[in-house]
This record gives structure tokens, sequence and C-alpha cells, in this order.
């Protein structure tokens, strides 16, 4: 039967197109982002055959490798105590193709195994007019971290070291070496084994033994720091192909045979984090960490149990942990963990580990962690939820309880803030518009003040009126656009007794005798920060500000957390920093720092001894690479002063320094990233080393290098 149009009840085709609306909105809002989601993810995962895992497998475009080297002006000040003045030579600019080898897929846990590989070729048309052949004088990094080395792990050979360096490094003058850019990269610096004596012989044999060091022939030993890992494959990784959960993929698992690290000191610094750096879990969200595990900084190699063996035989000999160390070339920290296991199991292999498996992984862990520092109202309840939204990970709210007490979270009942009125929140906004480019050293010439009111005695009313006025010379540090309050203490404090704080008081015993001393040492730049109290906004504290020229940085109402003296809590790197449109593209920013493991104790792990190089911006590698290696961000940006002004010529800036990269954040693809790491030596004297007798104490920066990606180069 046909039935026209014209037949149908209009009641009917109301309801009818009322449905079809509703339908098609379910699915627009519901149905198709499941649909677009699942497609995603299905593209994504690293399966067998697929297009994405050939791409992964081989990058097909290189990477922009470029390496700054600091050039050391005047070399024989520095060798008589003097400080250092440097003078950055670069970019030299290496084409860097990436691929994977040896695969080897465990569908019983969804991983793959593989063998890193980079292989670099020089590219003299993006290095300009430098060709790698300039005369650049520099630290002689392999006699400098040799003597160094021993100092700390053997110091009984320092005597044989200084008798050898003469032979091996052709008689020098000093602890510098005039060479080559090509040379110190990729070619080698040559040391010369051939002579006879009794001390070269022997420190020659335990370089051989290390096998650190290529060679230019018969006798030759040669020193680089990237000609070892030019096309050859890295050590073995095992990650998360991402096909039974999407939100995994890339994760590392296992490097060299082992599920952690036994370098550093704690278990949380020794877990290994972050995806293998070629590719990420989709679906970003602005509370997500982006981390890559970087294991170009982990020279020390799992230990095996012959190695073991060898170690505890060399000790029952009557030899020292450190003599040990050096013989099975690990470090000292992993063979007295190796060795201690041994005493307690009487196993030369890893000890199982025992009781019953947590449900959730240390990456769990970090993310329950991350979420409740990032909020701190969030309940168990929504942790919980959270966690299992994104990682899907299905824990009780008492085993979140009990996660989160691990890092004394303990819930709370939440204070209430300040009341913000519409005039408030646009005083703030325009606060934030005026002052989002400000730099660390325009912050550094601000002074902040602000009081407290505190009973001396008991709540009855006796003795009360005593203020506390916090002032201090602020120095900040940005993460996610926070500064944070480094450094204060009684100096910072100026009490004010007998009475309240009235404008007369305010002027002659704050203003007058801090505030004004302050301002003539800063000079010009110098700004003064304080709220709208009564006592700072009398006409006669404004009138004398005004005949002194001192400038007032506003403070909008009610906004205790735009002043630094009112900010309290503990910092954490918060990596997602904003979001643009790139290219067309909507995508997140992000940037990374070294932290500071001096104050944070999450980090506290990565600081294994008094000696360590754990003051803000740092990160020492001793432990990782066997040699005294210091890492930070190029220039010391965002490092702690001292280092700053240690040397001549260091220039730090945030847009040639920052670690940056942008991702979209559905796909999770690096659209842009710029990498950058420094290396540097920690320098100082050492009576046993006539060349070095009287070296300055000082952090000398050797190279910085950039990894800079942009989107046609990435596999996705």
């Amino acid at each position: 039967m046909r039935v026209s149009w014209q037949q149908l009840n209009p009641k009917y085709l109301g309801l009818s197109g009322t449905l079809l609306f509703l339908f098609g909105s379910l699915f627009g809002f519901i149905g198709f982002p499941r649909i677009l989601e699942s497609q995603i993810a299905s593209n994504l995962a690293l399966k067998k055959g697929s297009e994405i895992r050939a791409m992964w497998s081989k990058i097909p475009i290189p990477l922009e490798f470029k390496a700054y080297i600091f050039n050391v002006t005047n070399p024989m000040d520095v060798q008589k105590g003097g400080k250092p003045a440097l003078a950055e030579v670069g970019p030299y600019v290496y084409l860097e193709y990436k691929d994977k080898l040896d695969f080897e897929d465990h569908n019983e846990d969804d991983t793959v195994s593989f063998n890193p590989r980079d292989t670099w070729y020089f590219s003299s048309q993006k290095s300009g007019a430098l060709t790698g052949d300039e005369p650049i004088t520099i630290p002689h990094i392999a006699m400098l971290v040799m003597a160094l080395a021993a100092e700390r792990e053997r110091p009984v050979v320092l005597k044989l070291i200084n008798k050898a360096i003469p032979s091996l490094f052709e008689n020098p003058s000093s602890m510098f070496i005039t060479t080559t850019a090509r040379r110190l990269l990729f070619e080698g610096i040559p040391l010369y084994c051939n002579a006879t004596d009794f001390s070269s012989k022997a420190i020659c044999s335990e370089l051989r033994k290390r096998g650190e060091f290529g060679s230019l022939g018969d006798d030759v030993l040669s020193f680089s720091l990237f000609g070892k890992k030019n096309a050859t494959a890295g050590g073995r990784m095992r990650v998360k192909r991402g096909i039974k959960n999407i939100k995994q993929l890339g994760e590392v698992v296992e490097y060299m045979g082992q599920e952690k690290l036994s370098v550093w000191s704690g278990d949380p610094c020794n877990t290994l984090t972050g995806s293998d750096s070629t590719i990420y879990p989709p679906f970003l969200t602005t509370g997500d960490y982006v981390t890559a595990f970087s294991p170009e900084l982990f020279q020390t190699k799992p230990l095996s149990s012959q190695d073991v063996a060898r170690a505890v035989a060399v000790i029952d000999d009557e030899r020292s942990l450190r003599y040990a160390a050096a013989t099975i070339g690990a470090s000292y920290t992993t063979v007295q963990e190796a060795v201690k296991r041994f005493r307690e199991t009487q196993s030369y292999s890893r000890r199982p580990d025992s009781g019953r498996k947590r449900k959730t992984s240390a990456r769990d862990y970090r993310f329950l962690v991350s979420q409740v520092l990032r909020n701190r109202h969030t309940t168990a309840v929504e942790a919980r939820n959270r966690l299992q939204h994104v990682r899907d990970v299905n824990v009780s709210e008492r085993a979140v309880r009990r996660r989160l007490g691990e890092q004394n979270l303990q819930s709370r009942r939440p204070a209430t803030g300040p009341d913000l009125t519409r005039e408030h929140r646009a005083d703030r906004l325009q606060f934030a518009r005026q002052h989002p480019q400000w730099t660390v050293q325009q912050w550094s010439s601000v002074l902040f003040s602000d009081e407290s009111r505190f009973s001396l005695k008991s709540p009855d009313g006796t003795e009360r009126g005593m203020h506390i006025v916090c002032k201090d010379a602020i120095r900040w540090r940005f993460r996610d656009g926070v500064g944070r309050h480094l450094h204060g203490g009684p100096n910072g404090m100026v009490i004010v007794e007998n009475g309240g704080l009235n404008a007369h008081r305010y002027i002659n015993e704050i203003l007058v005798d801090h505030v004004v001393p302050f301002a003539a040492f800063i000079g010009d730049d110098f700004m003064f920060m304080h709220d709208s109290a009564r006592p700072h906004a009398a006409r006669c504290v404004s009138q004398y500000l005004d005949e002194l020229e001192i400038v007032c940085l506003n403070w909008a109402a009610r906004s205790p957390d735009l002043n630094s003296i009112e900010i309290s809590g503990i910092g954490f790197a918060a990596y997602h920093t904003g979001n643009i449109t790139y290219k067309g593209i909507k995508a997140y920013t992000y940037s990374a720092d070294f932290g500071d493991a001096a104050s944070d104790p999450e980090m506290a792990c990565y600081c294994p001894s008094e000696k360590s190089f754990c003051k803000k911006g740092m990160l020492d590698l001793t432990s990782c690479m066997g040699a005294p290696i210091i890492v930070s961000l190029p220039h010391f940006y965002l490092a702690d002063r001292e280092y700053q002004t240690g040397v001549l010529g260091i220039n730090a800036s945030k847009e040639k320094h920052e670690i940056f990269s942008i991702f979209e954040p559905l796909t999770s693809t690096p659209l842009m990233a710029h990498r950058r790491v420094q290396l540097s030596l920690p320098l100082h004297s050492i009576d046993s080393i006539d060349l070095m007798k009287q070296a300055p104490t000082v952090l000398l920066p050797i190279i910085w290098i950039e990894e800079r990606k942009r989107k046609e180069s990435l596999p996705i």
C-alpha cells in the first residue's frame, strides 16, 4: 500500500522529526566521539604489520640534533684558579635518524621488546659556516673524569693516575685541550696506551675493561661524547603496545632485563617512567604528564649473576666495595646492593618479589599523587574514579587513601577563601594580563611585604598586638606559570611589638628601616608590593613613597595568591602550560625542568649523598654514568644562581634554553618539541694530581645539545 505525505497526520510527522533530532543529537554527542576514539585507538596501537608500527619502528624523517660547545677563552687563568670565561660555539647540526632492531612481541602482557638505535650525519647546510674543524678549547674531559671518579671511588689510585697522565695525554701543560667539534662529538680525542711503565699500562687496562672508549688504532684509545653510540644498538627495552589498553601505549616496563633501575637511593627514582619518547598514549588532558624515559643517560647496565659472583669473590678476597665496583665496571651503589642481596639470600640472582602484588603500579601511584597535588580538594572517591577512567585500574577508596597516606597526603576539611566579586575578578585578570611575560630577573627586583598578627600568650587578651611583617627579596621559580617563595627565615621577619601597626609606625619602622635601604640596593628597577590594609593605604604612606619615587606594584583586593609571601604548599612540576592553536590545530603546550632535589621530598632519592649536586635545576648523573656528569638546562636556565654566576659568558634565556613542546591532544602527536640539556663537570682542586692542584671550585659547562622535532619528522 502506498501512502502519500499528504495523508500522514501532522502530529506523527512532528513526533517523528523530534525523535530523529534527538537520535541525531545523542549520536553526535555520545556515539560519534566514542566511535572516533575507538578508531584512533585501533589505528595507534602497535600491532604487527600495521602502518603505525612500521613508522614507529623506523622514523623516516630525521630529527635535528644541535650541539653548542663552550669554548674556554682563558684556560691558563683557570689553571691558576681564575674564573672561567666561556664563549658558546655552535650550533653544529646533525641529522639524527631513529630506528629499532630485533623485535619480539609478548602477547601475554601486550608488550614488544627491541633495541633502539640512533645514527647521526653531519649537515653542512644547516650548520652554516661551521665545518666542525674549528679549534675549540675545552676541559680535557677524559683526564678530569678519570681523576674526579677516582677521587670519589678509589682515592688510592690518584697517584697512579698522576704518573700516567703525561704518557696518556702527550705531556699536557694544563687540564685543557684544544681540539675540534668533530673529535669531541664523534671521531674521538686520542689516549695513547703505548707506554711501557706500570702506571700507564694499569690505567689503560682498566679503561679497556670498562668498554667506554673507542679505538683509533693499535694502542690508541679514543674518547668522544657520542661516537660509541653512533649507529650502535642501545640497551634492550620493553614497552606496551597499547592493544589491550591504549592509555599504556609506549609505556616502558623493562630496560635491559630489569623492571626498575638500581642506580638511585630509593624506589621512586628507580622506577621506569614514561614512554620510549617516540610514541605517546592518546587522549591527553590538561592534567596529564607527558614523560619519556631517556636510556641515553644511563650507562650502568644491570648486573648479571656472573658479575655479582665476581664482585662477591673480590670482596671475600678482602678487597673493598669500590675495588669490586671498578673490577666489574659497575657503580658503587649497584655493587653494594647486589652484595647485600647475596648476603641475605645466598643467591646471585635478583630475589623475587614477595607478598600479594598491588593492583596499582608505580605509575598509577604517581598518577594518584599528582591528581591530589594539582587539586587539594580532590576526594578519595574522585581520585579513585579518575584512576579507573584514565588508567583503567579499579581499586577501593580505602586503597586510594592508603596510597596517598604513604606520601603524607591526608584528608582535611577545606578552608574557605575570600569571596570574589565581579570587580575583584576583573582586577585579578588585569594584573595577570599585565605581567605574563615577566622574567625571573624582573620579579627579583620586587619586594613583597605583608603582616600577620600573633597572640603572644593565652587567648584571654593578655599581651596581644604583636605584628610580624614578612619581607624579603623574592627569588622566583616558575612552573606552569606559578612562582614559589624559595627562601626566607629570621632575616625576612620584622617584629613590631607594643601595640598595633598604624601608618606612622609603618613608615618609621618598616619603610624607613627596611624598604628604603633595599630599594637603594636594587636600583632603578626596584618595585614594592603591599596590600590595601589601612596602614598601607594611608595618604601619608602614599605621599612618602611618592617623594622617594618608589614604584608600587598594584595588588588586587582579595588576592592573597598574587603575593608570594601568602603562597604556601608543595611545589611540583606541572608540565601542561597552556592551550594554543598551532598551524590551525588545537594543541597543548608543555614545559619541563630538573626540579629541586634539595627541597622537594619526592626528589630526595636523586640526591644520594652530601657531595651530590642537588640544588635547584641540577641532576647529578654520577651514579648512572659512572662519571661525574651534571645535567641541567642550557646556560643553567632555571638553576640556582650560584651556578649562573660561577662562570663568565652564561646568558640564560627562556626562548633559547627552555624544554618546550606542543602536543595535539587527541592523538598525542608532538607537533613541535625542543628537548635541551647541558652537560657540566664539577671541577675542583685535587692535590694528588699536579695539573689540578690550583683548579677552581666551579661547575664548568662543556656542551649543551638540542633535539628538535617538527610535525613532519614524527611517525604519526
